[in-house]
């Protein structure tokens, strides 16, 4: 008996244990790529950030000037 459940039931059985491993193995690469594909979008928000604050420093250091300029041109009206 156990022989002929084994004969009936072992083919289905396998066809699902080889039509998982496929779907594991699609779903791992599916995985893979959604992980470059987030690594990609870290590495260019990283990129953006880099480049805001870069442009706030510069903002910054125009806006420094600019107050010493303003700064300057008041001592020299008082003097005149």
């Amino acid at each position: 008996m156990l022989a002929d459940a084994a004969v009936e039931e072992l083919p289905s059985t396998m066809a699902a244990v080889r039509l998982s491993g496929m779907e594991i193995s699609d779903l791992t690469l599916e995985l893979s790529d959604l992980s470059h594909e987030i690594a990609d979008g870290v590495r260019k928000s990283a990129k953006v950030a880099e480049t805001v604050e870069a442009g706030i420093g510069q903002m910054r250091d125009i806006a420094r000037q600019q107050a010493m300029s303003m700064i300057k041109d008041r001592t020299n009206f008082r003097t005149i």
